[in-house]
């Protein structure tokens, strides 16, 4: 009886590290596009999910079907990013405030990621943005 509880623990203790085991790291660089010149963007949003896409009201930006993001995470001062995902294909959404918001398609994971927005100049000088791209 001793024995089948240690094993039934040991058990569970290495499925256990074998589903953490699985996380692999999607890494990359966010750059803006500004004046013609490219250069790092920092504190951007990456989001990382299957079956999502942005929606567009005004000058809110929302993601859809929140329930399919895996993992939302911010660049540094040098516009980097890691995140730890499972293995697979993603959908990237790069988003920052008075930003044109990116959609990437078929990002895959573990690897190496770069993507880059330009500045919004409708929504910076106070007019309305509408435009951006829906995955269906």
């Amino acid at each position: 009886m001793k024995t089948r509880v240690i094993l039934l623990m040991m058990s569970m203790v290495l499925s256990s590290a074998l589903a953490v085991a699985q996380n692999v790291r999607l890494t990359g660089t966010i750059t803006q596009w500004r004046e013609g010149k490219e250069s790092a963007l920092p504190e951007a949003k990456v989001i990382i999910g299957t079956s999502i896409w942005l929606d567009a009201s005004g000058t809110t930006d929302v993601v859809r079907n929140a329930k399919g993001i895996v993992a939302e995470v911010s660049t540094d001062a040098r516009g980097n990013f890691t995140a730890q995902v499972p293995a697979g294909k993603y959908t990237v959404i790069l988003w920052k405030g008075r930003y044109v918001p990116s959609t990437q398609d078929d990002v895959a994971a573990p690897g190496n990621f770069k993507g880059s927005i330009s500045p919004d100049h409708q929504v910076a000088s106070g007019g309305r943005h509408e435009s951006l791209s829906k995955k269906d």
